[in-house]
């Protein structure tokens, strides 16, 4: 279980990075605001994990709290599958559509 916490741990922070590439990539026209997005997400998901998962594996043990994790962590992996199959029109779709900041 604590491997699976490092694993937890250090996909959070490689994640970070492998995002900003992306939204970069995809978004250049945007590229300062996006990682201003990314980093702020980044620094809530931390703050959250240390507020509340901390207690939560305190109070009701590793098994438990591993377990509810990986099935959170299972949902939003699947949430990948559609940019998988249909990414490239995604992000044509909101590149065109989707006009945030037009410079």
């Amino acid at each position: 279980m604590f491997i699976g916490l490092g694993v937890i741990n250090f996909v959070a922070c490689a994640l970070t990075g492998v995002g900003l590439i992306y939204v970069i990539d995809s978004y250049y026209s945007v590229a300062p605001e996006a990682v201003l997005l990314v980093n702020g997400l980044k620094s809530i998901f931390a703050f959250g994990f240390s507020y509340a998962i901390v207690p939560w594996i305190t109070l009701s043990g590793y098994a438990k709290a591993f377990g509810a994790m990986g099935g959170i962590v299972l949902a939003i992996e699947l949430c990948a599958i559609p940019f998988l199959i249909w990414g490239k029109e995604i992000r044509h779709w909101t590149s065109n559509n989707l006009r945030v900041v037009s410079w």
